[in-house]
């Protein structure tokens, strides 16, 4: 019997990214979280860069759409830069559409709509200039289907930027050991497949896509990175007392480990890694 196993089943709402009641009550916190995300995320590093840089090739009043939205990080970072754009929000999680909702109604004259829908079943507005889709489709039972009407709905030449992770590989011993017995995000999203990239490439293509971009991100350094913070969360969350006031004290200095390593995973950029970049394209 592990030594954690006694706590093993008490699911939190950080386990599962659900924000309490209260950011319902007042949206414009939800800015907090954003900026956490960008901080710590290293998947943010590498999207927020790309994600600009097409956003500001577009014409004014074209569609941008965020499949997968969540609580809207990447819809309202590129609303507020780029306001002459129109954009369409669409989640399977009610409570997060419900709060992009409310913090919309705050945003004098933001073009902006959300739906609350599965995103295989959802009917995409177009035509669509591009569409967004982050750390989505492998939570999505039917991946291709979801693919299909992502391209579908991009005017000829509009561009999807898809970020997934890949291989899953890990490194440390104990976060393999902590995943196993504490209830983690992948597990409550329902994680459907872990991705090989040579054949999601291939995958890609055979559906229509121009691959004019496929970036390997999360190598060694920043996998360390991502597993440093889940096992301090997780241990801050749901371990004794003992490892939760260390974790408590340690706090700072845990983060400070964790950006360090980041950064210097994007500063030494060899070898694959668990995560992969694509900018895609509908052809003329």
């Amino acid at each position: 019997m592990s030594f954690f196993s006694g706590h093993s089943d008490r699911a939190t709402a950080l386990d599962q990214h659900r924000l309490p009641g209260f950011f319902l009550r007042f949206p414009p916190l939800i800015s907090l979280v954003w900026t956490w995300n960008r901080l710590f995320h290293l998947r943010s590093w590498y999207l927020l860069s790309l994600w600009k840089k097409m956003l500001g090739k577009l014409e004014p009043n074209e569609l941008v759409i965020d499949l997968g939205c969540g609580e809207g990080q990447y819809l309202w970072y590129a609303q507020k830069r780029f306001p002459h754009l129109r954009y369409c929000g669409v989640d399977r999680n009610a409570q997060s559409i419900a709060l992009n909702k409310r913090y919309a109604r705050m945003q004098r004259g933001a073009k902006v709509n959300f739906f609350a829908q599965d995103l295989e079943r959802a009917a995409l507005p177009s035509p669509a200039g591009l569409i967004l889709c982050a750390s989505v489709l492998h939570y999505v039972a039917d991946d291709l289907t979801m693919l299909k009407k992502a391209f579908a709905a991009l005017r000829p030449g509009g561009s999807l930027v898809l970020y997934l992770p890949v291989r899953g590989r890990s490194v440390l011993p104990w976060y393999r050991h902590l995943k196993k017995h504490f209830p983690h995000y992948d597990q409550s999203q329902g994680l459907q497949r872990v991705y090989d990239p040579e054949q999601l490439h291939q995958d890609l293509e055979s559906l229509g896509f121009g691959v004019e971009q496929d970036q390997s991100t999360y190598r060694t350094l920043g996998i360390l990175s991502n597993e440093l913070q889940f096992c301090g969360i997780t241990l801050a969350q749901h371990g004794p007392w003992i490892s939760r006031g260390l974790m408590f004290l340690l706090t700072p200095l845990w983060m400070a480990m964790c950006l360090l390593l980041a950064g210097l995973d994007v500063l030494l950029p060899f070898g694959d890694g668990n995560g992969r970049l694509y900018l895609l394209r509908k052809p003329h």
